[in-house]
């Protein structure tokens, strides 16, 4: 199984604090093999150094995210955000990048809850004009479960009418939203979209007080813990998920900005032990 990681926690650790050479160091270390990158990220690296140092290093680009207003009314913006795939699909195709993730995560494009079934269809509409567009490149197009509940992608029954409508639509099954959107146990969640999982984003939660929670529209806060320690059943959930889907990637995401370099490290010590046993 190989090891895949966020980018922002590596190049944003404080031991690492933006320096490539010692971010690559310990991709090396650790064995990790693969990245996810947000776009802005990608766009502010020097384009033909980073992609000397995946070359050269062997670590593949396995996705790069964008955030796209794809709910908007406003068809200015709507078009802004489907020209601003498309110039993100034709960058990223430079670097060899496997999945473009497609996040819509702005709540005030959505008026009020009434406002969610139209989001939903621009949704769509602007999802099957990516795909069109990706299918140039090689590249395949998945979504994830979000939180925030007036988004309409935000329930497992939202995921599954978008998967439904949109052909060759990819999902990314996050094991840690699922919690923040109030689902204690993922595994109906699990069983409804397994075939749909093109990717898996490792995360591990728990629940917590309002103090140094993450607020979710569920009622309830969470935030980042230990692989292993948290309330997201993750080891039964990762033994579901790769007896079902051992072939997509597993990308780890642990704390939310800067993590501490005992965070990577413990996650990364918990993939290999988790995995190693089942090779």
């Amino acid at each position: 199984m190989q090891k895949n990681f966020f980018f922002v926690n590596t190049y944003d650790c404080p031991d690492i604090a933006g320096d490539l050479d010692k971010m690559f160091n310990l991709l090396e270390e650790e064995n990790i093999k693969g990245l996810q990158i947000p776009y802005d990220n990608l766009t502010a690296l020097d384009k033909e150094d980073f992609k000397k140092r995946l070359d050269e290093s062997g670590t593949r680009l396995i996705c790069t995210h964008i955030v796209a207003r794809l709910l908007s009314k406003d068809k200015t913006v709507f078009e802004s955000a489907i020209n601003g795939c498309k110039r993100a699909l034709e960058y990223i195709n430079y670097f060899g990048c496997e999945y473009f993730m497609v996040v819509p995560f702005t709540p005030t494009d959505v008026e009020g809850f009434d406002d969610r079934p139209r989001a939903m269809q621009s949704f769509i509409k602007g999802l099957k004009i990516i795909m069109e567009e990706a299918k140039k490149y090689g590249i395949k197009v998945v979504i994830e479960n979000i939180s925030q509940l007036i988004l309409p992608f935000s329930k497992i029954e939202d995921l599954e009418y978008i998967l439904d409508n949109v052909k060759e639509l990819g999902f990314c099954f996050d094991t840690g939203n699922f919690l923040c959107m109030g689902i204690d146990d993922t595994t109906e969640a699990f069983e409804r979209l397994k075939d749909r999982i093109e990717m898996v984003h490792i995360k591990e939660l728990e629940l917590c007080g309002i103090e140094g929670g993450l607020g979710c529209d569920s009622g309830r806060y969470v935030r980042h813990t230990d692989f292993g320690k948290g309330q997201t059943n993750l080891s039964v959930m990762l033994s579901k998920l790769y007896e079902n889907n051992k072939d997509v990637p597993f990308i780890i995401e642990v704390q939310n900005g800067s993590p501490e370099l005992s965070w990577i490290k413990q996650a990364s010590k918990y993939f290999d032990e988790f995995f190693g046993n089942r090779e």
